[in-house]
């Protein structure tokens, strides 16, 4: 069977590196299908008779109008990460929130306040699975109205990225899903802070919370936890998560 992952840009993803520790010995293949807008991708995963893939930015909202289902959490996130393909008709799931909801379980304990940077496909994963621990969340976006409009339904808080100091200061942990570092973190310390970073390709973050005594959570993390679902969903197979994990570990 034929599986990938489709976004853009995607040339420095490691899902297929990942795919292949995961299933070393496996007759299935997985591949990279840039596209510049949803439509070519569904496009090439029709043309190519690719089984499932992988979504990633800019298509995680935007593939939701093309899934004739959805998962209860596609439906709740409104994004979906993982596409199944039955004929010319698509399926659309969420693993994000278990890359989130593995990757912090272990700081659930007590609650506290998790602040979500992001409204967009990551960052409503991210702020669901920390409502389903417990925590207190919310979720800061430079379009307020957007995070107000998912908040509200989802009983989370919301703020303007303009207030990330002030909610910040006061959380236990903090969840980056933007796709660039932002001047925002100069106006505070992350000392004793937890910080999980959605990106994995750059450090400017990890280097911040280093030098400040924050812990830091890598995006590598996080791809790994929504990857294993993944691809027991695509496989029916269970990956070798012992060889998954030294690989995300070594970069």
């Amino acid at each position: 069977m034929k599986f990938g992952l489709i976004g853009y840009p995607i040339a420095h993803s490691m899902s297929p590196a990942l795919f292949r520790a995961g299933y070393p010995a496996s007759v299935h293949s997985y591949e990279l299908f840039p596209a510049n807008n949803i439509e070519e991708a569904l496009s090439i995963i029709r043309n190519e008779n690719v089984d499932g893939v992988n979504v990633t930015t800019p298509f995680k909202e935007s593939v939701l109008k093309y899934a004739k289902n959805r998962d209860s959490l596609a439906k709740e996130i409104e994004a979906a990460n993982l596409l199944m393909r039955s004929g010319n008709d698509f399926t659309a799931y969420n693993t994000d929130y278990y890359g989130v909801k593995e990757s912090i379980k272990q700081f659930a304990l007590n609650g506290g306040r998790v602040a979500i940077i992001g409204c967009g496909g990551a960052g409503r994963a991210a702020a669901i699975a920390a409502r389903d621990l417990g925590f207190d969340v919310v979720v800061l976006n430079r379009d307020k109205i957007k995070a107000e409009n998912f908040a509200v339904k989802n009983s989370l808080g919301f703020a303007g990225i303009d207030q990330f100091s002030e909610i910040a200061g006061d959380a236990k942990i903090v969840i980056d899903t933007l796709p660039v570092l932002t001047d925002i973190y100069d106006c505070i310390t992350l000392k004793s802070k937890i910080v999980f970073e959605a990106k994995y390709s750059k450090t400017e973050l990890k280097t911040k919370c280093h030098k400040e005594g924050a812990v830091y959570i890598p995006g590598t993390l996080w791809l790994l936890n929504q990857a294993l679902p993944s691809f027991r969903m695509f496989t029916g197979e269970e990956p070798d998560r012992s060889a998954m994990e030294l690989l995300t570990e070594n970069c």
